[in-house]
């Protein structure tokens, strides 16, 4: 497989880490009215309330970072190759990370 397969595959996966976020976003809080609980803690319960616009956002800065460290890939791609795989690491963990988040706040709410 060739560099530029491997970061296109990189991307793709963070792409649809993202897309299955909006998914749940739509299918679990599309018709919530009420606030929802974005972080709970054990000792003190729930501690931040918010409304689904939040989660939303949480899901849009996903998307600005994945959009960011693309663009910075293709900068680094012919200079430092290295970078540009590193960029694309990131985005799949930042992606992932945020697919967790997603579903934990469904699943607490």
């Amino acid at each position: 497989m060739s560099q530029t397969t491997i970061l296109f595959i990189a991307y793709l996966i963070a792409s649809v880490n993202l897309i299955i976020g909006f998914s749940l976003y739509y299918i679990h809080l599309a018709d919530l009215q009420s606030l929802i609980i974005l972080h709970f803690q054990a000792l003190r319960g729930a501690d931040v309330l918010g409304s689904k616009k939040d989660v939303l956002g949480i899901l849009l800065a996903g998307v600005a970072i994945a959009a960011f460290n693309f663009l910075l890939g293709s900068v680094f791609y012919n200079r430092r190759r290295y970078l540009s795989q590193l960029l694309a690491v990131i985005t799949i963990l930042v992606s992932f990370l945020i697919l967790l988040a997603v579903i934990a706040i469904i699943s607490v709410n």
